[in-house]
């Protein structure tokens, strides 16, 4: 009889142990889609049936020699190759878009020596395309020459007329399907001075993980007359969010413990469970039925288009938390605060030298949930700041999507990247968090 129930425990934990390890996966699994979407290009995010993985991303380097140009000297040869270059770089992301291409590398040879080497990634060329430097303009050979030394000092470039260290892998060019499509459209089409030699193609997955770059500039783009948005891009977004999140927990640690330490120690029994149901009863309160009164109210109070009109409402006790630091505070013995007391010491110091260091367990549930509460906010500071540089992360993403221009790759790589620092703030004090359910009494 003992063997067998000893036999189903163990298969009975063995069981709870799979079940967890699969509702786990499956609740990663939409992360996981979020970030390899971000890895996808404008055009594979949009397939259908989507793809769970990215195809491997390419990058094409395009290689013009440029010998009987250097005979006219180095000034005709440089912008012989400022021009190309931009030709080459543009033309091919929008030439051969449904390859898969992330990055272009453009080389300029005299001989067997590479004399300038210039690349970009897709999202920087769509960036300058849209916002920057030719503004929607369509990609044919007058509009981009018409401001390619603009582009040339956007994208960056190295010359050399003596040899460059930069080098190809001269056994794969031209040995690739694009190398014939690439010549024609750049000698036919857009009619480069130098001498068409072929093309390499590379595929790694790195390329995507730059594309990360292009995500990060794309504030600094979009909100160029906002100072600190155009220095600080994402981390302003940021900012703002962890501003609100440290005072939302500064004031709900203090305004929660502080109730919770009068109705556990100062009033009666019988006026505390009043007190604590007045509390919990104003929580199931929904946010709906006072969201437009208080709307107005801040309107009136001049806290809207402010830091403050996202501050002050959680200056406001939470009845869940001062619930919780409450039956903490009850679990202790009563004889801890007679010695204090005995000893002189008064109420406030009671509460700070004894109860707010014993409490820490649940002091990091209430912080770890108000950080979590605050990070996923959207639609009081949503309704409440109008103004970029005061927005948090959820509202800028929303607002970045209203754009028509953006594709759903740079939107799902701008919310990954939006993710990272709430997932590493959890991963760092999940021990904290586990122990504050413990002490709290809290089942789970």
């Amino acid at each position: 009889m003992f063997k067998r129930i000893v036999s189903g425990n163990k298969m009975f934990t063995a069981v709870a142990y799979v079940l967890t390890a699969v509702w786990c996966a499956l609740l990663l699994v939409p992360l996981l889609f979020l970030f390899s979407s971000s890895m996808k290009d404008d055009l594979q995010i949009y397939e259908a049936p989507p793809k769970f993985l990215p195809s491997p991303p390419k990058s094409i380097g395009i290689v013009l020699d440029y010998t009987q140009v250097a005979a006219q000297g180095e000034a005709a040869l440089k912008e012989a190759l400022w021009q190309d270059s931009t030709l080459a770089l543009y033309s091919t992301v929008y030439e051969i878009n449904k390859s898969g291409v992330f990055q272009v590398d453009f080389y300029g040879t005299v001989g067997d020596r590479v004399i300038y080497k210039s690349s970009s990634g897709k999202s920087d060329l769509q960036m300058n395309m849209t916002y920057l430097i030719y503004d929607k303009a369509q990609v044919n050979r007058a509009n981009l020459l018409e401001k390619y030394k603009q582009s040339v000092d956007q994208v960056g470039y190295r010359f050399d007329p003596q040899g460059l260290s930069a080098s190809f892998d001269r056994s794969r060019l031209g040995d690739n399907e694009l190398s014939g499509q690439i010549g024609d459209y750049l000698t036919d089409k857009y009619k480069v001075e130098g001498v068409y030699k072929g093309s390499i193609v590379r595929e790694s997955y790195w390329f995507a993980l730059k594309n990360f770059a292009g995500y990060w500039k794309l504030p600094k783009v979009l909100f160029a007359k906002d100072e600190m948005i155009a220095r600080f891009s994402f981390l302003w977004f940021g900012a703002n969010t962890l501003l609100v999140i440290a005072f939302a927990i500064a004031a709900q640690v203090t305004i929660d413990s502080l109730a919770a330490f009068a109705l556990s120690r100062l009033f009666g029994r019988r006026m505390a469970k009043l007190l604590l149901l007045y509390i919990l009863a104003a929580t199931m309160i929904p946010f709906v039925a006072y969201m437009i009164p208080m709307y107005v109210m801040f309107q009136r109070w001049g806290l809207s288009d402010s830091y403050w009109g996202m501050l002050v409402p959680h200056l406001t006790a939470a009845g869940f938390f001062v619930y919780l630091y409450k039956g903490f505070f009850d679990k202790l013995p009563g004889e801890l605060f007679e010695a204090a007391r005995v000893d002189g010491a008064s109420e406030m110091r009671v509460y700070f030298s004894i109860l707010m260091r014993l409490s820490q367990p649940v002091t990091a549930v209430v912080a770890i949930t108000t950080m979590l509460g605050v990070w996923n906010d959207f639609f009081w500071p949503f309704l409440i700041v109008k103004k970029a540089e005061l927005w948090p992360l959820n509202v800028a993403l929303y607002n970045l999507s209203l754009n028509a221009n953006i594709k759903q790759n740079f939107l799902m790589g701008m919310a990954a990247l939006s993710l990272i620092p709430l997932l590493i703030v959890v991963t760092v004090f999940s021990d904290n968090l586990r122990k504050g359910m413990v002490f709290s009494g809290i089942k789970g």
